[in-house]
């Protein structure tokens, strides 16, 4: 068993209403640990919230986090000094789907605006909160470890999460925007954990393989003139071949809470990846 991080903060999780991020916030809930979720639909953030086991420790925030007045929103739920353990950035769109050469500029900027800026633009927003550093014991500091800045050496202090995807690395057709939107997203993680990581505030990126949600179930929809692999994804589900958010969740809980900040930003991770599944797989 390997030793858990103090949480002492919140964590709060982007499209938190459904699927992965319903999935995690659940899961934390569980271990008592103070949740927001975070989305645009109040019915779904109230189901998730009422699923969980200790329902008093999750907060309910509706905002469209692609604008400012909805991150604005994320911000006035937490007191003015309530530090953040993690954020998690799960909240992410596909459409418009088509050919790459076919969207209009208006749809290409505002999937920007989602997959893109509200992740950068909330980070930012949350810094201070990310950084309220607090005193931990030796044993919090053996597997956290320490950041560069000897100042905050003996302090413990707040993670981003990125939820990545294959499209960040590989090309498919009818995915354009997703696509080009996750491979920035990507390099987004790279260079903010270079620039964060000295301040003591470690940025990692996970992917979460093919998951039954409900960005899933918008992919079977569609036609095969739009999404030429479509047939693919809809076998996946047949086959019963997509992973369980649930099991998503136990990943990414680990990945937060029970790993080094060195080990938790040095690269993305694949819930695949069968060389750290015995870490945390029950």
């Amino acid at each position: 068993m390997e030793n858990m991080t103090s949480r002492v903060g919140v964590t709060i999780i982007t499209g938190g209403g459904t699927g992965i991020g319903a999935a995690l916030a659940r899961r934390l809930s569980s271990q008592n640990v103070p949740v927001v979720i975070v989305g645009r639909r109040i019915e779904k953030l109230l189901e998730t919230k009422s699923l969980c086991d200790n329902p008093s420790n999750v907060r309910t925030v509706v905002a469209d986090v692609s604008k400012p007045e909805g991150r604005d929103a994320i911000l006035k739920s937490l007191g003015s000094n309530e530090a953040v353990d993690a954020l998690v950035h799960n909240a992410a769109v596909l459409e418009p789907i088509g050919r790459l050469i076919d969207v209009n500029p208006d749809q290409f900027r505002e999937h920007l605006s989602i997959n893109l800026e509200s992740p950068l633009f909330l980070t930012k927003a949350l810094l201070p909160h990310l950084t309220r550093s607090f005193a931990v014991d030796d044993s919090v500091s053996s597997v956290r470890g320490t950041c560069d800045n000897e100042e905050v050496g003996k302090y413990a202090t707040g993670r981003v999460l990125h939820i990545s995807s294959g499209a960040a690395h590989k090309p498919y057709k009818g995915w354009g925007p997703y696509c080009t939107s996750k491979a920035a997203f990507h390099m987004m993680y790279q260079v903010l954990s270079a620039e964060l990581g000295p301040i003591g505030v470690a940025v990692g990126s996970a992917r979460p393989g093919v998951v039954d949600t409900p960005m899933q179930s918008l992919i079977r929809e569609q036609n095969e003139s739009d999404l030429p692999d479509v047939s693919k994804f809809r076998s996946l589900k047949e086959q019963g071949s997509l992973i369980d958010p649930v099991e998503v969740a136990a990943f990414l809980d680990w990945l937060l809470s029970k790993t080094s900040d060195k080990e938790f930003s040095e690269k993305e991770w694949d819930v695949r990846d069968k060389e750290h599944r015995h870490r945390w797989s029950t």
